[in-house]
């Protein structure tokens, strides 16, 4: 899972380049930079308890369900 990642940056597209390369699987959807994450850690919660309607909310939930699809 590709963690704190902007998908606008030149860079991610290459880290994701370099993981194929490698022969490594990667999954399909990057963990933003996104200051939620932060923020409802220092509160002692996740970003499905602090917005779960947000985006980062979304990430988490997509990363989990790819999780499990692959694990099955």
């Amino acid at each position: 899972v590709l963690n704190r990642a902007n998908t606008r940056a030149r860079l991610t597209g290459e880290m994701a380049a370099a993981l194929k390369d490698m022969g490594a699987t990667a999954a399909r959807t990057m963990i933003g930079n996104r200051v939620i994450f932060a923020s409802s850690m220092g509160n002692g919660s996740s970003v499905l308890e602090a917005q779960s309607k947000g985006l980062a909310a979304q990430e988490i939930c997509d990363v989990a369900k790819e999780v499990l699809k692959s694990a099955a």
